[in-house]
């Protein structure tokens, strides 16, 4: 998993890259800048590959806006390179979905085991609970873990 402050350097080096060679968008590095810049060379190929059939067939990645939750998920998991995690993302910071909880990704997973036993004493975190607005918890939640709340709380 990577850090949020790893990810943020290498955000800052591709938008360096991006604006440097005066490109419209970062996914029109080329793969080997990309690994260069920090990303896993698997990610770079996705990115490009993605960057690639999009602009070969825009409208068939643009209608993902349009899909509910579960549709857009089996179509992003189908797509080589990405997950139920890329899907997730995808809903929550590009979509605007107001009721996804990433269960895959790391910070949630660690959020959800920190309340579990800090502060329901061992008993059951149920996301379940927090519908049709699962997507502003699982914000709190990477909060509470980056700030340190979580953390600093004593166990109960």
């Amino acid at each position: 998993m990577l850090s949020r402050d790893a990810a943020l350097s290498i955000y800052r080096r591709v938008t360096a890259a991006r604006d440097e060679r005066g490109l419209a968008g970062s996914w029109q590095l080329d793969e080997e800048t990309l690994v260069s810049l920090g990303f896993s060379r698997r990610k770079a190929r996705t990115i490009r590959e993605f960057a690639d059939r999009y602009q070969v067939a825009p409208a068939s990645y643009e209608r993902w806006r349009t899909l509910d939750y579960d549709t857009l998920c089996r179509e992003v998991s189908a797509f080589w390179g990405m997950s139920a995690w890329s899907a997730d993302m995808l809903a929550i910071f590009y979509f605007g979905q107001p009721d996804v909880f990433p269960i895959a990704d790391g910070t949630i997973k660690r959020a959800v085991t920190l309340i579990e036993k800090q502060i329901l004493g061992g008993r059951k975190f149920e996301p379940m609970r927090a519908r049709p607005y699962r997507t502003f918890l699982s914000l709190y939640l990477w909060k509470a873990v980056d700030t340190g709340y979580l953390a600093n709380r004593p166990t109960i």
